[in-house]
């Protein structure tokens, strides 16, 4: 299985408040990004990731509403060994940091067939990444 990520470990992940309150505008970009990913790297799911008070979320592309993370749903993997073990191939994620580089949650792409990442495509990946950090962070903010 190709990845460039690690273990979401949610207990060294700062949580961004609460995810399940990000705003509408805010959780469409996200959707958006994601159905982005998951078009250009032409694999079955792509996701987002996040941490807070009370556990882990996941923006799916194409659902547009963050969703508790559910033991053994595919949907809200965020780990490439869980993905593996879902029969995903392709795994393909890297984390969202905020502006001292602790990471808020992670940037995701798999498929069940394996296939190499090339140079762009991991670069096109940071981009979408660092924008969805920058997504989350505003919000919290605003």
């Amino acid at each position: 299985m190709g990845h460039i990520a690690h273990s979401q470990d949610f207990t060294t992940t700062r949580p961004i408040g609460s995810a399940g309150a990000l705003g509408l505008d805010t959780l469409r970009s996200l959707d958006d990004l994601t159905r982005f990913l998951q078009t250009y790297l032409d694999c079955e799911l792509a996701l987002v990731t996040l941490a807070d008070a009370d556990g882990a979320w996941t923006v799916r592309g194409g659902i547009g509403l963050p969703l508790p993370q559910e033991v053994g749903d595919p949907a809200g993997l965020a780990d490439p060994l869980a993905a593996r073990a879902c029969g995903m191939q392709f795994f393909a994620g890297l984390p969202l940091r905020d502006g001292t580089g602790r990471r808020i949650g992670t940037m995701v792409a798999m498929d069940g067939a394996e296939r190499p990442l090339s140079g762009e495509e991991l670069g096109v990946l940071r981009r979408l990444a660092g924008v969805a950090a920058d997504l989350c962070l505003s919000d919290r903010a605003g």
